[in-house]
């Protein structure tokens, strides 16, 4: 899923992270409805869409990635003891 993040006071950095937590930007804008806007189009969203209680097709990543990283690895663990038959 594409999302956007606040990189610096007038900027917002929008890309995805990849399942080990890695970064990958595919633009930076100067304006948060720009970025938003960017988001609905690589996630699909047709830009006429109106969407119900202003429901957002991106989310806001927290400062400390270090927890998003920890939950990717534990995901990708828990997915491997899937495939492996172990619960």
């Amino acid at each position: 899923m594409w999302v956007y993040q606040k990189t610096e006071a007038h900027l917002w950095s929008v890309g995805f992270f990849d399942p080990l937590g890695n970064w990958h930007t595919d633009s930076d804008l100067d304006d948060q409805g720009k970025a938003a806007a960017r988001c609905n189009y690589l996630n699909g969203v047709p830009s006429e869409a109106v969407l119900p209680n202003e429901i957002k097709f991106s989310v806001k990543i927290p400062e400390d990635a270090t927890k998003l990283i920890e939950l990717g690895h534990n995901v990708i663990e828990a997915l491997k003891r899937f495939q492996e038959g172990h619960p």
